[in-house]
Parts: structure tokens; C-alpha cells; sequence
């Protein structure tokens, strides 16, 4: 890592000779400026006239400014310098990024001694007091990356190829990789963040005694045992109403971001009241409702899991099936238990609405306060399917046609349809009514993501940063469909017409998402709509059919301005619609055939290529047991790039979708790490165990082993690719 003038007069002294390679003869050391100073004139580069003269004059090669330095002066800055550096502790990071800070404008950023601090940087990073790897906060694990591949690109020129400093460099850059990458995927399991950040300067002192506070319920304000919750974030537990006043100067910072409000075009949504970070919880909530989805095989009524052969205890009181005793007593089966011992899956979430109407006065203007579309409804397929298996069940099986109104069942059905969610915890799904979460508006571009607690409280969770005054935003469809399918299945589920920035512009924001390739010959282009905003026929009061003329309708060419009928292209669009429905799943090779055949019509960033790119980057890797170890380098490469592609594509589609985001980093992280470390093990295969650089190669071979083995167990509960 030496600079000309010190290497050659190293090897003047030991080896008696003089050198004069390729590296020596060259003032910019292969581009490298190893030996570069920075002019104090002009900032530029400071480099010899004659590198194999120790006496030639030194100039500023840059802006013509003329600067000149003697090579007594070099010599003295030089050994100034290098004094310093070598008085700098070997464990001390401060001392090394003191150094680099201190003579930024003196040398330049790839001189040797620079050069020399950032390797010694990049080991210490991970392995001393107060950078341990495992707790260094983000920064400085960027900092430990940005300082390897800084020193990647010096040493891929003046020491390329297996080399011993390029070996080092490499196991030092895996390892913050993986941590990053593995946190990042790791952070939707944790449910408590804001309270930990709202205490960070007790985690020193107490880390133990706040996980106990938050798990088991402890006052804030004394730790004693505490039911009762914040009702803003439901993160804090008070034990009085007194030390809640006592704790609200400092917790109506960190409490719920956001505030309900109400204008004529959105009715009530959520608005930011501070600047939230990415990563920061807006809102949580337990539901108001729970129950069974309308279509579901049978399910336990208490904790909606398959009910079992075998395995089934009735309700002595309604003889509804239950998993267990203990589920028999929870309070969600009152409702159907008060009512009636008849059975009907698809009714007893409506049921359990209708129940609070008697039994629980503010229950139940909370959930009459919510949305129904009752108007919008009417006389549709849904609506007539609720009437009769839903409506004249209650009536006539339960025996309550003079106790809830067609209009009172019909309002729930419509609450339910509109506003439920969906909670992914087992298997089937069951459905949930929140209360605040309702309230949130949609946008195909949202900046917040939901998810769910292992207890099914729902999180809202900030997907970007948002400015205080901002909307609150979810997408209430899946972003990563069309424009068209996004669009028409809102105006089916939700009674509404999106017209949000996405919607609006028929490149997508650039990403050509649903462009069909022009096929006028010799084009390049692509062919979009005029507009995808027109009316849906159905779900629009007094529309006009000749809007939706599927003949008036047209595609144009961006290059060519050719036209195409909006009928072919949606033919087309079927078409390769079909071809994926019938595609083998879990069948790599069928994606790869599906991506070069579509390509010739698609877009290469069109919804379906990029449904099945997605699948073929989780199944690279899933083939066979032995998982990555197996695959090849170009398979790898492949996968990268995938990931790569398609994480670029989300940040600018949907930012917030942090679950599939972290799924892709984590398959990035699998295939980049693991390369980056079998490299490393590589070049230093040949070090003996004696030296460090031996027993890094030990250590890097047993981190493969270990680092396939956690692919393997985090692969496996991931979702199976299509």
C-alpha cells in the first residue's frame, strides 16, 4: 500500500535494486494518486514530474494554477504526516477517522497513509470496545462498507487478482451486509420500537427492567403492574389516571402522530401532526370486532383456528364447535351464544356487530360511525348474496326478524365488506373491524404499511418519511397490480375511483408498468393509453357508456404515434394472463421461458414481467436442499439482479411496501453475502492457520456454513414464490 517514493526506497534498501515497473513509472500509480497530495492553491492533484526521480519537482495538475512543490518539502510534509499516523493507537477509530477528517484537503482520499487508516478502519469496525458488530448503529455499519469498497477499488488495481489485502477486505465487507440486511427483514417482528426509542437513554442503565415494563404491563411512571393503556398509542400502560396526567408533557411527543379531520372530499381521514421517520409507528389499535371471514371452512369460534377431527368441544349452552374449553369461555362467542345454538359461518361477524346495538351502547356507534355504502350496494351481485345468506339467516334461523332490521344487517354487511380486515395469522384469514385505522385514506402510492401483532392488533407503520401536515395514507389494493386491475377492484370492493398521482399518469411514474410493446416494425416504443382515468361504467352515478366504448378507446406508440384499439391490447393482456395462470408452479425454468417470450410483447418492467421476475428471484436458491451453496455463479448474478431491479422498481411504485421490500433485500443480502465471503475464503485458501490472514480463511468457511444454514431456516417461512 506504500506510495512510489517509500516502496522503491524500501526495495533500494533491502533488496538492492532499483524498481522502475509499470506502477513506479506512472505519477498517478494506475489512476490510483497513492501518492497524490491535494494543492493548497486550487484543491487539485499534487503529483511528480518524474516518479522515478526522488529529486524532481512536484506540480498541480490540475486548473492550470501553476503550484510547484520541492522534493525537500514533499520529503518533510511526508514525514510530518507519517509521524502523526504512527502515533495513532492501532484499536483507536476516533484516532484513524480523526486523521483521514483532519488532512482531508492535504492528500488525497486514495493516498497510501489514507489508504493505510481505512484498512485499519475496516478491521477495527465490528471488533473493539464501542463498535462491537452486532450493536454498531446503521451509520457506522455504512461507514464500514463505503471505507471496504473504497479499498476494493484501489486494491483491484494495484493488487488485483487472489491477493491477501483484497481477501481481508472482502470478509470485512460481508459481515455488515448481512447485519443490515438481516435487520432490515428482521423489523417487522418488532412490535415495541417506539417505546424503546422514546427510552433510548434507559437502555444503558436498564434494558431489562423495559423489555419487563413493556411485555408484562408496567406503570410507566412508578413500574408497577398496569392494565390499562394509552389510548392514544397503546404502547404505555398507567396505573392511574393521575400518572397519566403526571407522564403527558413527555409523552404527547411520542404518542400518536397523527389526528382525525374532515373535509367534503375525503370525509374523515388521519393527518400527520409532526414529521414522522420511516420505520415509526403512526398507530396502533385492538379491533372492535373479530371474527370469521364470510366464505371459510368450519373454524373455532374463539380463536378462528381449523377446526380438527377428533379434536372438537361444543358449547353445552348453543352446541356451536369449539377447539377447546377455554375458548368456549372467551367473550366473542357471546353474541352467537345469546342468540341461538343454530350454525352458519357466514353470518357470525355481522352477528357479533348487531349485538353491540344491546349490550355495548359505545361499541356500537363506533361501528355505526364507519362507512357502509349502503346506496352504492344496492342491487349489486354482493348485495343480493348478503340479503339472502346473510339477512334471511339471521331472520329465520336465529328467530330474530322482529329484534335487527333489513337496513341494520345490511349496514353491518356493508361495514364489514368496506372497512374489515383481512389478519393473515392463520390459516384461513379471519376478519377484524378497527376503529382509527378506518379512517385512513387510500393511495396507490401510500406512505404507510400495515401489519399485525401476534395478538391481531393492527400497526400502522410509516413506509417513508412524512411531513407534518400530510395525509395519512394506505394502499387499500395491491400496488403491485395494474393501473386498470387496481382500479376497477376499488370501484368493486371500496366504491370509489382512484385518481391519485399513480392512477393519473399512464407511465407510472416512469416505470412503464403496464406498457405494451409497439409492434409497427422497426419501433422501439411502447404503447399506452391516453388516460387510464375513465369512468367504470357500474360503480359511476349517471354514467355515460360511450367513456367505456371499448372502440373509442385507443393505445398510442410514444415513439411512432402509431394507435392500437384498447380491445386488442386487452386481448392481448388476457392472453398473457392465461399463460401465467397455467404457468407450473414453482418451476424456475417455466418463468425464464415466460420472461423471453413475453418480452416481445411486454414491457420489461410490466406488471406480469415483473410478477413472475419476483418468483424467479425467490426460487433461485429453493431448487434443491443444499440451497445457494449449490448455485451457480451466473444463477446468482441473475438473482441479484432481479432483486436489484425490482427493489428499484418498488421505491418508486410503492415505497412503503416494507414487507416485500425486506424480502427482496433479504434474498439481495443471501446471494450478495455468500458470494462476497466464498471470495474471500478463496483468496486466502492459501494462508497458513499461523498468520491472521489463515485463520480469517478458517473463520470465513465455518461463517458459510453457518451463513447457509440461516438462508436455509429464513427461506423456508418466507411465502412460496407464485
Amino acid at each position: 500500500m506504500l506510495g512510489t517514493l517509500k516502496r522503491r526506497e524500501h526495495i533500494k534498501h533491502s533488496k538492492f535494486f532499483e524498481c522502475s515497473c509499470a506502477r513506479c513509472r506512472d505519477p498517478t500509480e494506475l489512476g490510483t494518486y497513492a501518492s497524490a497530495f491535494r494543492c493548497p492553491r486550487c484543491a487539485g492533484r499534487v503529483l511528480p514530474s518524474a516518479p522515478l526521480d526522488p529529486a524532481a519537482l512536484w506540480h498541480c495538475v490540475d486548473n492550470n494554477c501553476q503550484y510547484v512543490m520541492t522534493a525537500p518539502s514533499v520529503q518533510l510534509l511526508l514525514k510530518r504526516l507519517t509521524d502523526e499516523y504512527e502515533q495513532i493507537d492501532a484499536n483507536d477509530v476516533r484516532g484513524f477517522e480523526g486523521f483521514l477528517h483532519k488532512y482531508r484537503n492535504v492528500i488525497h482520499n486514495t493516498h497510501y497513509l489514507c489508504l493505510s487508516a481505512k484498512h485499519s478502519l475496516s478491521q477495527l469496525y465490528g471488533k473493539v470496545a464501542d463498535y462491537m458488530i452486532h450493536v454498531m448503529p446503521e451509520s457506522e455499519l455504512n461507514r464500514k462498507i463505503e471505507i471496504c469498497r473504497d479499498l476494493m477499488k484501489a486494491f483491484d488495481i494495484i493488487e488485483p487478482g487472489y491477493s491477501r489485502l483484497r481477501g481481508v477486505t472482502l470478509y470485512e465487507l460481508h459481515a455488515p451486509l448481512m447485519i443490515l440486511t438481516t435487520r432490515d427483514f428482521e423489523k417487522k417482528a418488532i412490535t415495541k420500537d417506539n417505546l424503546r426509542t422514546r427510552l433510548k437513554e434507559c437502555l444503558i442503565h436498564g434494558i431489562v427492567r423495559i423489555n419487563k415494563m413493556v411485555e408484562q404491563g408496567s406503570c410507566i411512571v412508578c413500574l408497577s403492574p398496569a392494565i390499562q393503556k394509552c389510548s392514544g398509542c397503546q404502547n404505555v400502560h398507567y396505573c392511574s389516571k393521575d400518572h397519566q396526567k403526571q407522564d403527558w408533557k413527555q409523552h404527547k411527543f411520542q404518542c400518536t402522530p397523527a389526528r382525525v379531520k374532515e373535509n367534503e372530499k375525503y370525509g374523515r381521514y388521519l393527518e400527520a401532526t409532526r414529521d414522522i421517520k420511516a420505520g415509526d409507528i403512526v398507530l396502533k389499535e385492538k379491533p372492535l370486532i373479530t371474527g370469521p371471514a364470510q366464505v371459510t371452512p368450519p373454524v373455532c369460534l374463539g380463536c378462528y383456528k381449523l377446526l380438527e377431527e377428533g379434536k372438537i368441544v361444543s358449547c353445552e349452552k348453543c352446541g356451536w364447535p369449539f377447539c377447546s374449553a377455554d375458548c368456549i369461555l372467551k367473550e366473542e362467542h357471546d353474541p352467537e351464544c345469546h342468540y341461538t345454538q343454530q350454525r352458519g359461518e357466514k353470518c357470525i361477524t355481522v352477528l357479533r356487530c348487531l349485538y353491540q346495538r344491546d349490550h355495548n351502547k359505545k361499541l356500537w356507534d363506533k361501528i355505526q360511525a364507519l362507512q357502509s355504502h349502503c346506496e352504492d350496494r344496492k342491487n349489486t351481485d354482493k348485495w343480493n348474496n348478503d340479503k339472502k345468506m346473510v339477512a334471511d339467516f339471521i331472520w329465520k334461523f336465529f328467530k330474530l326478524e322482529g329484534t335487527f332490521s333489513e337496513e341494520e344487517i345490511m349496514k353491518c354487511c356493508g361495514i364489514l365488506q368496506i372497512n374489515g380486515h383481512e389478519v393473515p395469522l392463520l390459516e384461513p384469514e379471519y376478519v377484524a373491524l378497527f376503529d382509527r385505522i378506518s379512517m385512513v385514506e387510500h393511495n396507490c402510492r401510500a406512505n404507510c404499511n400495515k401489519s399485525f401483532t401476534s395478538q391481531g392488533d393492527i400497526i400502522l407503520c410509516a413506509g417513508v418519511n412524512i411531513s407534518s401536515g400530510s395525509h395519512i395514507t394506505v394502499c387499500y389494493t395491491d400496488p403491485m397490480w395494474g393501473t386498470e386491475a387496481r382500479r376497477h377492484h376499488l370501484a368493486d370492493s371500496k366504491f370509489f375511483e382512484c385518481t391519485c398521482e399513480r392512477c393519473s399518469d399512464v407511465t407510472e411514474l416512469g416505470t412503464m408498468y403496464s406498457a405494451v410493446k409497439c409492434k409497427k416494425k422497426d419501433c422501439k416504443g411502447y404503447l399506452l393509453p391516453d388516460t387510464f382515468i375513465v369512468p367504470i361504467l357500474h360503480k359511476t352515478k349517471n354514467p355515460n357508456p360511450e367513456t367505456r366504448n371499448l372502440d373509442n378507446k385507443f393505445w398510442k406508440c410514444n415513439s411512432c404515434q402509431d394507435s392500437v384499439s384498447d380491445a386488442i391490447i386487452q386481448q392481448l393482456v388476457q392472453d398473457i394472463g392465461r399463460e401465467l395462470s397455467i404457468m407450473p408452479k414453482g418451476d424456475p425454468e417455466a418463468c425464464e421461458r415466460f420472461i423471453a417470450h413475453c418480452s416481445g410483447y411486454l414491457h420489461p418492467s410490466h406488471f406480469y414481467m415483473i410478477d413472475v421476475s419476483l418468483a424467479l428471484a425467490q426460487m433461485i436458491g429453493q431448487e434443491v436442499e443444499q440451497g445457494l451453496a449449490m448455485v451457480t455463479d451466473d444463477r446468482l448474478l441473475l438473482k441479484t439482479q432481479l432483486c436489484k431491479k425490482i427493489g428499484e422498481l418498488l421505491e418508486t411504485l410503492a415505497p412503503a411496501e416494507t414487507r416485500l421490500r425486506g424480502t427482496l433485500l433479504f434474498e439481495l443480502h443471501a446471494a450478495e453475502s455468500r458470494k462476497i465471503l466464498l471470495e474471500s475464503a478463496q483468496l486466502l485458501r492459501h494462508e497458513p492457520p499461523e498468520l491472521p490472514e489463515g485463520r480469517l480463511n478458517r473463520q470465513a468457511r465455518i461463517n458459510l456454513i453457518q451463513m447457509d444454514e440461516l438462508i436455509k431456516n429464513l427461506s423456508a417461512a418466507l411465502p412460496s414464490p407464485m
